[in-house]
């Protein structure tokens, strides 16, 4: 199961891709104002999916439309939200480029390891970029606050 053998089964997310795309288009032709034009940006797919697995994701992401990017898997035997935050930590300090964001669905892996370290998270609600509905019980268990995709939408 986590050999990488499976991943086919994996559905993409539509909306991810075309964010993703279109962050590269807009980065590649329209630098900001007074800034001399710069190389596009790097994506990186940063993922708790165990390390060794890296080409069977590169090649999904190619045969699914996403950006190219450099790929980075959690080793075996490190928790996801650690490994992450080692990863964003060594990106996000110079001479690096600077982290825009992590985008994520874990609110204790993701956006945690984001804020640890100075990277602006992007928190996905749980089900929603499936396009599934949510049950009353996953609404009840929403952060204070917290905006509906639909809302934003209208």
């Amino acid at each position: 199961i986590l050999s990488g053998d499976n991943y086919y089964l994996d559905e993409p997310i539509p909306e991810a891709r075309a964010f993703l795309q279109q962050l590269v288009q807009l980065t590649r032709h329209h630098p900001a104002d007074g800034d001399p034009p710069s190389s596009p940006i790097t994506i990186v797919y940063l993922s708790g999916r165990r390390a060794g697995t890296e080409v069977q994701t590169s090649q999904w992401l190619a045969a699914h439309g996403f950006p190219h990017g450099v790929i980075f898997h959690r080793p075996k035997g490190v928790k996801g939200g650690l490994f992450k935050e080692r990863v964003l930590r060594c990106l996000h300090q110079p001479p690096r480029r600077h982290v825009m964001a992590h985008v994520g669905d874990r609110p204790m892996e993701d956006a945690l390891a984001a804020v640890k370290t100075g990277v602006r998270p992007v928190l996905i609600a749980p089900n929603e970029w499936t396009g599934k509905a949510h049950s009353a019980s996953q609404e009840c268990n929403r952060p204070a606050g917290w905006v509906k995709r639909s809302t934003l939408e209208s």
